[in-house]
């Protein structure tokens, strides 16, 4: 399978916000041999490329893409409808329930971090899990030194004061 100029957005950013750390990947996913994530084999041919130049040739397989994808995609409209949502906004900084059509984001987006078998989302500033039936949260996109985020925070519950520093820490980069 090989990727089509309508699929080189979406790998874009998978490899910017879901890319595994390169020293945790075996032989045969540099190799592209089996995915990155299931590390399920690939025959030559097979699965969804990154690109790469000699040996370097990393690939996923379809249902990775997709899963992964979701995660993307229900993240970014999420962060787009707190952007645009007022309510949310206020709500988000008193720690208020948030809006209908955000409770419906948040649960397609726990849906799809749980298909994808991420762990839960941590919290950018505290760095504590967040407990995400008892906790308001927002999604919490932003630039640091080495590139994009995706993140979270609490909504108006932590505790944390100061500055936020969050460290890639991970193939899940803080989310």
């Amino acid at each position: 399978m090989t990727t089509s100029d309508d699929d080189t957005g979406i790998m874009d950013t998978l490899v910017v916000f879901e890319f595994p750390i390169m020293h945790s990947l075996s032989e045969a996913q540099i190799r592209g041999a089996a995915c990155v994530w299931c590390s399920s084999s690939l025959a030559p041919g097979e699965g969804v490329g990154f690109g790469g130049f000699t040996d370097w040739r990393p690939h996923t397989c379809a249902p990775c893409k997709l899963l992964r994808g979701a995660v993307l995609t229900t993240y970014e409209a999420w962060d787009a409808h707190q952007h645009g949502c007022v309510s949310c906004q206020f709500a988000a900084c008193l720690g208020d329930p948030l809006c209908a059509q955000a409770d419906g984001h948040r649960t397609a987006l726990l849906e799809a971090r749980t298909a994808a078998g991420k762990p839960l989302p941590t919290c950018a500033a505290c760095k504590q899990e967040i407990r995400v039936i008892e906790e308001a949260f927002v999604p919490l996109a932003w630039f640091g030194e080495s590139g994009p985020y995706r993140s979270f925070l609490h909504a108006g519950g932590c505790t944390f004061v100061g500055p936020i520093t969050v460290h890639r820490g991970g193939a899940d980069g803080g989310s």
